[in-house]
């Protein structure tokens, strides 16, 4: 069988996490951000920009919001009742 670049067909290799990591290039060209995450105390590791332009400098400078704080506070401003989310929880629809 012949390899489907061969053939016209756009195909290349599918990495796992450890080969991207560890890929020279990803390396070279900083790909990889690594962002804090008080809540865990290790960084959480996630891809940088992947359009870059030489004058500006696009840097993450913090992660996503910690969903958590948001699932407390949810019930209040949608004016659910602690029993209805016990129901909601009882109903698998929340956590």
């Amino acid at each position: 069988m012949q390899h489907p670049r061969v053939r016209g067909i756009a195909a290349g290799p599918s990495y796992t996490e450890q080969d991207i990591r560890s890929d020279p290039h990803v390396i070279a060209h900083k790909m990889l951000l690594e962002i804090d995450r008080p809540d865990t105390g290790s960084p959480l590791v996630i891809s940088g920009q992947p359009i870059r332009f030489s004058e500006s400098n696009c840097v993450a400078r913090a992660g996503g919001p910690n969903w958590a704080t948001y699932r407390i506070a949810a019930p209040d401003e949608l004016g659910i009742s602690s029993s209805g989310v016990d129901e909601l929880r009882e109903m698998g629809i929340v956590r």
